[in-house]
């Protein structure tokens, strides 16, 4: 299941890259916003310098590496629309707190994410961006193999 931590990394990313520190008021909280979202973006990729996760799939496994990348993909985009939609949404509805951005669209350059339908705009945009840095992460594996002349596993049989 922590193959799961490599799309969400995405998700770090963009809080690093665009950070929305304007309700930070308490003492060392933006210190912390920025120490916690460098630790889930390092987290996952010490585990998979260290080798403890791969995105490759498994040598006794019968997943090709096609069908082993989408399956990943889609458990992660089901895991957070399940927790944005199921999770999220009610609890800053009942709390009137914007978790999440559940309750008004997040600040992003040029108003991309806006309108009535923002959080199926936001969950779309996201599916694309795991979908990307699966793919990145998938083809460094791949390419970290050829480069150490490590068999990648198949699902075909040899005859």
């Amino acid at each position: 299941m922590y193959q799961l931590t490599i799309p969400y990394t995405s998700l770090a990313i963009v809080a690093l890259a665009t950070p929305d520190v304007s309700d930070l008021k308490m003492w060392m909280e933006v210190p912390f916003f920025f120490f916690m979202h460098y630790a889930l973006l390092v987290y996952p990729i010490y585990f998979l310098y260290s080798g403890r996760i791969s995105v490759l799939p498994s040598s006794t496994g019968s997943d090709g590496m096609v069908s082993n990348f989408l399956k990943w993909w889609t458990l992660s985009c089901a895991y957070f629309a399940l927790f944005y939609f199921g999770v999220a949404v009610p609890l800053s509805v009942v709390f009137g707190i914007n978790l999440n951005y559940m309750l008004s669209p997040p600040p992003s350059p040029d108003d991309m994410i806006s309108g009535p339908n923002f959080r199926l705009q936001s969950t779309l945009c996201c599916a694309a961006v795991f979908f990307f840095i699966q793919f990145v992460v998938t083809a460094a594996a791949v390419f970290g193999r050829a480069v150490r002349k490590i068999p990648i596993p198949s699902s075909r049989k040899s005859v």
